[in-house]
């Protein structure tokens, strides 16, 4: 996501004009240097935060990974695909798209 994108009506349109740019052919991911490092405090609060908004969240094969590995890498990973996944929920709750 990016925050040079602001939402208002327009948050679903312009969430899958991000996700297209940033999944179309050609698009390296960079790996951080620190994507072997455990999960920050910030995005164990995040997965937490979508866990009890998303309960079916917890079914996704990235939390587990996420919870046999909590690292940065995995936090990502499982972050990315809830919003992926739960991405027309997202879009009518407060705070998530904006």
């Amino acid at each position: 996501m990016s925050p040079y994108l602001k939402g208002g009506r327009d948050t679903a349109k312009l969430s899958n004009r991000a996700r297209y740019i940033a999944t179309r052919p050609g698009v390296e991911v960079i790996r951080g240097e620190h994507s072997d490092q455990p999960a920050t405090k910030k995005q164990h609060d995040y997965i937490q935060r979508l866990l009890r908004d998303f309960p079916g969240a917890e079914e996704l094969l990235e939390y587990e990974d996420y919870c046999n590995a909590p690292t940065q890498a995995n936090a990502n990973t499982f972050i990315r695909q809830v919003q992926e996944d739960f991405a027309e929920p997202m879009s009518r709750m407060e705070n998530y798209l904006d």
